[in-house]
């Protein structure tokens, strides 16, 4: 997975695994300052690396399978969600509710965005912050009108119109559904003023500022990290049980593109 790095201190052993299987397959946007990708997906990998000073007496560094389990675990946690940056400085959410959703990290966020009292798009002011509010999408919408009209040439190509069913002898049913998803649904809204509403149980809220492979490998990493602890039991350390002092995360969106995250063991 890594090369040697001679400015690091030499770990004589090392576990790693990396298969196919593990994998996650999600929707997702990054969106920054100025830029905002369309909404797609990838078939995420994630391979996962742990360096050591020495074998245990069960002859392992870190057994093979508790590795692998963890790092499933973590994957199936992300799988077939679209995954949404909670600490963004450029979107801002709606209809997030403690305990709701496909998060599993509620709590961190509630408290996260206690800590700034700006409301509305760019709140948090920079990589730390996180917006939970938003401005009345209305007003947004309006002043946002023009970027958000569709435009010919996107429309150009479109064939065959009569084949798409037309809803306006059911408005009421599409004023039902609204009515009935308004409680269910995280909107969200972005710098330019492009709305979205997606069911909030097919979304993953997670708490990094941008939904870059970067910032998926750092937050598997804590990820993987504490559920590795929970399997040696409370108040244990890798370290010191084990003498594992580094690890590293490997999150590809292709074979031909990954990132890595590497940290020191605590």
């Amino acid at each position: 997975m890594s090369s040697s790095n001679p400015s690091r201190p030499f770990l004589p052993f090392a576990v790693e695994v990396e298969s196919v299987d593990f994998k996650f397959s999600s929707g997702h946007f990054v969106a920054s300052r100025g830029f905002r990708e369309r909404l797609h997906g990838h078939n995420y990998t994630v391979g996962v690396r742990l360096e050591g000073t020495r074998v245990n007496p069960d002859g392992y560094v870190l057994d093979f399978g508790d590795v692998k389990e963890v790092t499933k675990s973590c994957c199936r946690a992300l799988n077939e969600y679209v995954l949404l940056p909670g600490r963004s400085d450029v979107l801002s959410f709606r209809g997030l509710k403690e305990g709701q959703g496909g998060s599993s990290t509620h709590e961190e966020l509630q408290t996260s965005s206690s800590e700034s009292d700006v409301p509305g798009v760019g709140a948090g002011g920079g990589r730390g912050g996180v917006s939970l509010q938003c401005p009345p999408v209305e007003s947004v919408i309006e002043q946002s009108a023009s970027a958000m009209e569709p435009k010919e040439e996107a429309n150009a190509n479109i064939k065959g119109a009569g084949l798409f069913r037309a809803s306006d002898d059911n408005d009421s049913l599409w004023q039902q559904a609204r009515a009935h998803s308004e409680s269910k649904n995280v909107e969200i809204l972005t710098e330019q003023g492009q709305y979205f509403s997606l069911p909030r149980a097919d979304c993953k809220i997670l708490p990094i500022v941008h939904t870059t492979a970067e910032e998926l490998a750092e937050y598997l990493w804590t990820q993987i990290h504490q559920k590795m602890l929970k399997k040696l039991g409370p108040d244990r350390s890798l370290r010191i049980e084990r003498g594992i002092e580094m690890m590293e995360v490997i999150v590809a969106e292709r074979p031909i593109q990954r990132a890595i995250f590497r940290k020191e063991v605590p």
